[in-house]
């Protein structure tokens, strides 16, 4: 995303969990990552011309903050 909140790209990682993009914009932009059953992440990166970014995330299980009933 940009600064304004903009989505610029989405894209699903491999079967290593590895991803890659190109032909973003230079300057400030957030990283969001998401999983079925994680908590999302975010990282914000600064892109600068002609220089690669690394942003690498560990996503954590979500609690069931659900009261079940006992029976």
């Amino acid at each position: 995303m940009d600064t304004a909140g903009r989505q610029l790209l989405r894209t699903t990682t491999d079967e290593h969990g590895e991803y890659a993009a190109t032909g973003l914009p230079e300057g400030y932009l957030s990283i969001v990552v998401s999983s079925v059953g994680r908590n999302p992440m975010v990282h914000q990166k600064l892109l600068r011309p002609g220089s690669v970014v690394r942003a690498d995330f560990a996503l954590h299980g979500r609690r069931d903050k659900v009261s079940r009933p006992v029976h």
